[in-house]
């Protein structure tokens, strides 16, 4: 059972022995980590609806560090490749773990959080964009973006793997995925990233890497899924080769977290009209940073 499935669990029953009814009561996800500014309680309160997930605003706690600023310079370098692919907020999908919220009765109308394996046994993780997949197909749930809720989330894991957290674009992979990518890492030719004082390094490999991640979650997920719930035209992946014509709405309710993991293993395979144009943005990008 997942930690947050156990503590929605419990605020449930004290919701109960309170008298207290389900569509009474919000539930926000935390992060021992993660600062959350003045107001975030009462502005996330304010913004609770029926059948809607809250995502407060996210940022990075700096604390004045030369390394991460140089960072944060990096990453802006790299993505703004992609702005050009970039949806808008309202058709995101990808929702932050540590700065989210919903009424317990929409919580268990969406069938709460899961667990999820890959085929190696490998869990999945990103468990509450999973709940989000799921809730969209179930009963047509919105994410709503509550600007004035400010959360700071800790640099903690970028200084700890800064290679891997750069190349996922901070996205929880699965374990498998961690070992293969780590030693592919220790290569001549491996993704490799490097803090600096006043400039960060990043390999054309990382680069990719962090692009081909961003893509798929930020653009290529959202499209997918508007593609299956809502019949949209697809219009923007064609001629990407992408398999949104295999999901069914029924996939996006009992295994979302496959989903992910077959957009994402995408970025691995070679010779696709998707690998091209990563090997073009990653091109395109590594100049940049010359």
């Amino acid at each position: 059972m997942p930690p947050r499935h156990r503590g929605v669990l419990h605020a449930a029953d004290l919701a109960q022995k309170r008298g207290l009814r389900p569509d009474d009561v919000l539930i926000l996800q935390g992060d021992a980590d993660t600062i959350y500014l003045p107001g975030y309680l009462e502005r996330m309160r304010a913004a609770a609806g029926a059948n809607v997930l809250l995502e407060g605003s996210i940022g990075r706690a700096q604390d004045g560090s030369s390394r991460l600023l140089a960072y944060r310079e990096l990453e802006l370098k790299v993505d703004q490749v992609l702005r050009a692919y970039e949806v808008d907020d309202a058709q995101e999908t990808l929702v932050d773990d540590k700065a989210c919220g919903y009424r317990l009765i929409d919580y268990q109308r969406w069938g709460g959080l899961q667990r999820e394996y890959a085929p190696d046994g490998s869990e999945l993780h990103a468990e509450t964009t999973r709940l989000f997949l799921r809730a969209r197909a179930l009963t047509g749930a919105t994410r709503r973006r509550v600007e004035r809720a400010g959360a700071l989330t800790s640099p903690r894991r970028i200084l700890e793997d800064p290679t891997l957290y750069f190349c996922t674009a901070g996205y929880p992979r699965e374990r498998g995925w961690i070992t293969r990518f780590r030693a592919a890492a220790v290569r001549n030719d491996g993704p490799h990233v490097a803090l600096g004082q006043a400039l960060s390094y990043a390999n054309q490999a990382a680069v990719r890497y962090r692009l081909g991640h961003a893509l798929v979650l930020f653009w290529i997920l959202p499209w997918v899924t508007a593609t299956v719930l809502e019949g949209r035209p697809a219009t923007p992946l064609r001629g990407l080769g992408l398999p949104s014509d295999t999901f069914s709405r029924n996939d996006l309710v009992d295994r979302p977290g496959a989903v992910l993991k077959r957009l994402l293993d995408m970025i691995d395979e070679p010779d696709t009209p998707l690998c091209r144009l990563l090997d073009q943005c990653a091109n395109h990008a590594t100049g940049a940073l010359a």
